[in-house]
């Protein structure tokens, strides 16, 4: 689980365009792919979909769920 405090959880959100319900301006399919190259996770597992099915809520999910190390890789990436 990660330890992002809500503050950097916002900071994020506003950086990658949150709100909408996209991140950044990846498709589904290049998200997807992102994770699965970058990271060897499937973003489209059950368990990122606990807030919802839209990019967003899956990376709030994956935020949530996933370790620091995990984290920051993906948003260095």
């Amino acid at each position: 689980m990660s330890s992002m405090t809500s503050a950097e959880k916002y900071f994020f959100e506003d950086i990658f365009g949150m709100k909408s319900g996209y991140v950044i301006d990846f498709s589904n399919s290049s998200f997807s792919i992102f994770f699965r190259t970058t990271l060897k996770i499937n973003i489209d597992d059950q368990k990122y979909l606990i807030n919802g099915t839209s990019k967003a809520n899956r990376m709030r999910a994956f935020l949530e769920l996933e370790s620091d190390a995990l984290v920051g890789k993906a948003l260095k990436e």
